[in-house]
């Protein structure tokens, strides 16, 4: 039962992981649309540049540095569990890919807010 732990809880993980996403893309595609119904019941006329500002206020401006954090977090997990968890080091080199993007989305919120 031991060794079955470990493939029964990535793959909850992973599911975890997706339906948070879902849920909370959901959750603003659902928050877009109760605007727009706000302001098409209060009578305002929507420009399409009106229907586009709403349409990107999820896009906010800490997206990329949260998205860097967040994958090198998940980049020194993997390497910790690589090298302490299961005690193979080919698996700690896996944390080299979510650490390059973490850096990679570091630089983009670098690079945006030095030319706003």
């Amino acid at each position: 039962m031991e060794g079955l732990f470990i493939p029964i809880t990535l793959f909850v993980s992973i599911a975890a992981v997706i339906l948070g996403f879902i849920i909370n893309r959901t959750k603003v595609k659902t928050k877009q649309q109760q605007t727009l119904q706000k302001l098409i019941e209060s009578g305002q006329n929507l420009s399409p540049e009106l229907v586009a500002s709403v349409a990107r206020q999820e896009q906010s401006e800490h997206v990329d540095l949260s998205r860097g954090v967040l994958l090198i977090s998940f980049a020194i997990a993997m390497v910790i569990f690589g090298l302490l968890g299961v005690d193979q080091a080919e698996f700690a080199w896996l944390g080299a890919f979510p650490l390059a993007l973490g850096f990679a989305f570091l630089i983009i919120h670098k690079v945006k807010n030095n030319d706003a």
